[in-house]
């Protein structure tokens, strides 16, 4: 969708795919997704904020589930990740309660014109942008948010408040992201699977997607011989031992089959899924940036645990944020050290049974 003509009358192609016939939520949609909890979006009248609100939609239209808008004005971003500053008013001759209410009335007319299917309500709250947004998302059973990309700084353009709320969400976020037109036929979801970590929800969340999409899956993981070969030369150092490309090949192939054993229930219980996966000799962010140009989403986990100074995300997760060239999905995950209960161990892949899954109506992917 182009949106420089969104209030066009004709309603875009939602997607290129083979979506599924809108019928009932299934057990394990609803315990996904939530029985009556929106599909959440920060709104605000700009390009970025208007792709996060179709993108919205199209997820509440896809998962038949109520979409709630929020607009917050009157306060600059204080919560999360960078300095805190005290909210401001920008034009403080404007009245910013009339005007914010003013531009939810116009987007909810623009979701009622898209979709006149999808049960829309909006708010418009003063406030700080992240506190609100992550106080909202305990009732959400999903928050997106735009992300403003401005080519004259390259990828980095995620701003505070997509970053932070990203971080401190209480249930999964969507970043829009990508170009304004829908992938082209043979896209596919992206599952970001990391060795050591329980990529349960990654994959809950992804083959949920595909299969509402009507479109393939394929499990991404990374791995290469040592993570930083330039600075302690690695590399040189195996292959001075001749034991370089040997012991590559016989590490991939090893994770290429855990993988694979790894998404063997899976399959099973999305049969309608057709599923890909692949072993990258890359390290996580280009590998998975990589993958993701012209597909339809990438579903990456973060434990919640700081690896960047400064930052409220993983490295990688944080990372993937600002260069993904298509909407990034972040879930919470748990670490492979936890107690599961009933987990499956796959090699380096641990799992928990998908058959597990979905037997509380209110669960939500994130604690």
């Amino acid at each position: 969708m182009s949106f420089a003509r969104a209030g066009n009358s004709e309603l875009p192609s939602v997607n290129r795919g083979h979506p599924k016939p809108e019928t009932a939520l299934s057990g394990r949609e609803a315990a996904l997704f939530g029985r009556s909890r929106p599909v959440l979006v920060g709104v605000e009248q700009t390009v970025a904020g208007e792709r996060a609100l179709w993108w919205a939609a199209k997820q509440a239209r896809l998962h038949r589930l109520p979409l709630r808008m929020v607009h917050v004005y009157g306060g600059q971003p204080t919560a999360g990740i960078g300095p805190r500053r005290a909210p401001v008013r920008e034009y403080p001759w404007v009245d910013a309660a009339e005007a914010a209410r003013r531009c939810v009335e116009r987007l909810t007319a623009k979701v009622e014109m898209w979709m006149p299917a999808v049960s829309v309500d909006g708010a418009a709250i003063e406030g700080d942008p992240v506190e609100v947004l992550s106080a909202e998302s305990a009732d959400a059973a999903i928050i997106v948010v735009g992300s403003r990309q401005l080519h004259a700084y390259g990828s980095f353009c995620l701003g505070r408040v997509g970053q932070s709320v990203a971080a401190l969400s209480r249930c999964p976020v969507v970043v829009t992201r990508g170009p304004d037109t829908e992938p082209a036929d043979g896209a596919r979801v992206i599952a970001g699977m990391a060795p050591g970590v329980d990529s349960t929800e990654v994959l809950e969340f992804a083959f949920e997607a595909a299969s509402r999409r009507g479109v393939p899956l394929e499990a991404v993981a990374c791995w290469t011989l040592n993570p930083n070969p330039e600075r302690l030369g690695g590399d040189l150092l195996m292959h001075m031992m001749g034991l370089g490309g040997e012991f590559v090949t016989d590490e991939r192939s090893r994770l290429r089959d855990a993988l694979a054993l790894a998404l063997a229930d899976w399959r099973e219980h999305y049969p309608d899924v057709p599923v890909v996966s692949r072993v990258l000799a890359d390290r996580p962010v280009p590998g998975l940036v990589a993958q993701a140009t012209g597909q339809h989403l990438l579903v990456v986990g973060t434990t919640g645990q700081r690896a960047v100074p400064g930052s409220l995300l993983g490295s990688v997760s944080q990372a993937v944020l600002q260069h993904s060239p298509c909407p990034v999905a972040v879930v919470r995950v748990r670490r492979q050290t936890e107690n599961h209960g009933s987990a499956r161990t796959a090699g380096p892949f641990r799992l928990r049974h998908p058959g597990g899954l979905g037997s509380d109506p209110g669960r939500r992917l994130a604690p």
